[in-house]
């Protein structure tokens, strides 16, 4: 199962996937809204994170959509980290 949470670690947010601090970039929020999805903001537009064996896939089947482009479509990635650095990325 994994966990992907915004929180405060010393006086700076920070993003953190199973643990492991990654860069919070254009992340403003993020919340688990199923079995292996998250959804929130990035830079004022909606994103949605699925994968992982809790949504019914293998541990390296991961898809992100973030609505910067209205009718945009499910990018894969091999794992949460992979799909946050895409939005961080775009």
């Amino acid at each position: 199962m994994s966990n992907i949470i915004i929180k405060k670690d010393g006086i700076f947010d920070w993003l953190f996937v199973n643990g492991r601090r990654v860069e919070l970039g254009r992340f403003e929020q993020i919340e688990k809204t199923g079995n292996g999805k998250w959804q929130g903001t990035a830079s004022g537009y909606d994103f949605t994170i699925i994968g992982g064996r809790e949504s019914g896939g293998a541990s390296n089947e991961w898809l992100v959509k973030w609505d910067v482009n209205p009718g945009c479509e499910f990018t894969e990635c091999k794992s949460a980290i992979a799909a946050i650095n895409w939005i961080n990325k775009q």
